[in-house]
């Protein structure tokens, strides 16, 4: 199973054209830098944010000295969420306390997510974060001919957990200019913008709600296995001192297709022999492109959904436009993560089943929840610039 949509994880949908927002928690970004280079040590730093996706906050009755929530377990409230507008009226999303309630810290140029943290009055599970140009907007990359790169410290992720970094598309300003009632946009993690006034109407009553977006997977890393959409390689490093991603666009101008090459490295920065020649029957080359994606999904008999939302082209469009980056640490109540680090499906012997060596009974959010709650993973030292120039290759 490939992913080649972001599957955007959230325990609460309450993303909305029209929300509030609460005055019981201010709402502090932590700060981290990173750095646009123009070639190998020549880079310069900048100060970025860090702010959790509105998914993740509390949403409560907005009057004052009110606490009612207006999503608990798995339903809204029926008094003040009856319908969409009514629901984004009465309701407020309030300020993060990112280390006591959500488990992030930052650190120079580094940012730990930690799987679970408990709380005064909550526990929470996993959090996805956005990085900042400022307090209120969103840091827009726009990636066609250009590398990104980034460390990973994922040594301390078990079976069952993804600590996942890729990039989606949205508004700078969390659609704030768009839709004038929205109170949060992107200081309070603000990402979509749905019919109507709430999102009370799409709310999936499951463990954790999913929700598809057009998004560019960087890095999806599990126990064993490390998959820069939409391929998976294995095995992994516990700890890779730079993972880039050079993305290049085909003529002609706007391009038709567009070439992602991943080249790992290790601690002393050198390349690791990775990106080599696919070795499967009928599936040439050693990076992804539109030719190499329609002969591994013949070769794995997969689900081309990838294609039908309009492939690497519309994937090109979308990196053209502009992207933000997404950080985020996660559990998996669908499929164990077993599509991400064992065989799946689990009794299938076809090629492509065997993702990694986890066992096929693990990663059942219950027991990783209780298991590895202080599980984490470090996104750090992010550089951005043209080709080759974020990194010099030993």
């Amino acid at each position: 199973m490939y992913r080649s949509l972001a599957f955007a994880i959230s325990l609460a949908s309450v993303l909305v054209r029209g929300q509030q927002v609460g005055t019981n928690t201010a709402e502090t970004h932590p700060t981290v830098t990173w750095q646009t280079c123009t070639a190998p040590g020549s880079c310069t730093t900048k100060n970025g944010k860090i702010v959790i996706d509105s998914n993740w906050r509390w949403v409560h009755d907005k009057t004052s000295g009110k606490y009612t929530n207006c999503y608990d377990g798995n339903t809204w409230d029926a008094t003040l969420c009856p319908d969409n507008k009514k629901c984004a009226a009465n309701c407020a999303l309030e300020g993060a306390d990112y280390g006591k309630t959500y488990g992030a810290s930052t650190s120079g140029n580094a940012l730990k997510l930690t799987f679970i943290t408990k709380g005064e009055h909550s526990t929470n599970i996993g959090s996805r974060m956005y990085l900042m140009e400022s307090d209120t907007k969103y840091q827009i990359f726009s990636l066609l001919n250009k590398e990104f790169t980034f460390d990973v410290d994922l040594s301390n992720l078990p079976c069952g957990l993804n600590g996942a970094l890729y990039f989606v598309s949205m508004d700078a300003d969390g659609g704030m200019a768009k839709y004038p009632n929205n109170k949060g946009g992107a200081k309070y993690g603000q990402r979509r913008r749905l019919e109507g006034s709430g999102s009370r109407q799409a709310t999936i009553p499951t463990p954790e709600s999913v929700i598809m977006d057009p998004a560019a997977r960087k890095w999806t890393y599990g126990k064993l296995t490390r998959s820069p959409q939409p391929t998976h390689h294995t095995p992994a490093c516990p700890l890779a001192k730079a993972f880039v991603t050079a993305m290049r666009a085909e003529e002609p101008t706007p391009p038709t297709d567009i070439q992602a090459l991943a080249m790992p490295t290790d601690a002393t920065s050198t390349v690791i022999a990775w990106a080599t020649p696919s070795i499967i029957p009928g599936v040439s080359g050693n990076s992804i492109t539109t030719a190499f994606c329609d002969a591994q999904k013949a070769a794995f008999g997969d689900n081309y959904k990838f294609k039908t939302q309009g492939g690497l082209a519309g994937m090109g469009n979308a990196l053209k436009a502009g992207m933000v980056l997404v950080m985020s640490i996660w559990d998996d109540h669908y499929s164990n993560m077993l599509w991400l680090d064992s065989t799946y499906p689990t009794d299938s012997t076809k090629l492509g089943a065997a993702r990694g060596s986890c066992d096929i009974g693990s990663g059942v959010p219950a027991d990783v929840e209780a298991k590895s709650p202080a599980s984490s993973v470090t996104y750090s030292n992010i550089k951005f610039g043209p080709i080759n120039s974020t990194f010099a290759a030993k």
